[in-house]
């Protein structure tokens, strides 16, 4: 495996300690409010009104995020099915753009275009000349990498905030040395892959890019 893969940002591993202070925090901090607040839920008219209060606004969370999601979903599906007419053998996944791959991808292609253009969920193409990643249908690529770029690829996770995504993880050619790039792999906007998905998007991608089967085991 390339050396630039084993960078533990995007291998696999355990919570890192900060997330773990970070459950706790949060955890602390719901508890002192509701405790703070016992007082005000002496009366049934205040704690009715709190609970309804609560209920409307975690209604109106569910009710933007499904339009958000459902917008998403309508747009990758049509990114989805125009590649597949364009490249019917090629390889393709949803990612999120998360922190670490616009920022690796950004210095990787000598440009901070990434972060600007390649955000969100977005779909990633494999082929054997390199790889895309598409965020809408009737739209060049936000962004390309040739082949001749990619050293290795490997399979880990980008651990971001609270959560913990598989990844696709490739040694992109930076100046003289290589710098490993971190992209979520989904099965929908909100469905993670499984270990054996991850294992089938790792041997795919390697066939496509004409790596060694057993390099990035």
């Amino acid at each position: 495996m390339h050396p630039a893969l084993d960078d533990p940002t995007i291998t696999r591993g355990a919570r890192s300690w900060r997330q773990r202070w970070g459950f706790l925090v949060v955890a602390l901090s719901i508890a002192v409010f509701f405790w703070r607040s016992r007082d005000d839920f002496t009366s049934s008219e205040t704690a009715v009104g709190s609970v309804l209060t609560l209920v409307a606004m975690v209604l109106v969370v569910f009710v933007v995020a499904a339009v958000v999601i459902a917008r998403a979903a309508r747009r990758l599906g049509a990114v989805m099915d125009e590649r597949e007419a364009l490249a019917p053998h090629a390889l393709r996944f949803p990612t999120y753009a998360l922190g670490p791959t616009v920022v690796r991808l950004g210095r990787a292609l000598g440009s901070g275009a990434p972060a600007s253009t390649f955000a969100g969920w977005a779909i990633v193409e494999v082929a054997e000349d390199g790889f895309r990643v598409f965020r809408r249908s009737g739209a060049e690529a936000a962004v390309v990498v040739a082949r001749s770029s990619i050293r290795d690829a490997g399979s880990g996770a980008i651990v971001h905030s609270f959560f913990r995504m598989p990844s696709l993880n490739l040694a992109v050619a930076h100046h003289a040395d290589a710098i490993g790039v971190p992209l979520v792999v989904l099965r929908t906007p909100l469905s993670r892959v499984d270990e054996e998905g991850l294992a089938a998007t790792l041997a795919a991608a390697r066939r496509m890019l004409g790596l060694a089967p057993d390099a990035g085991s």
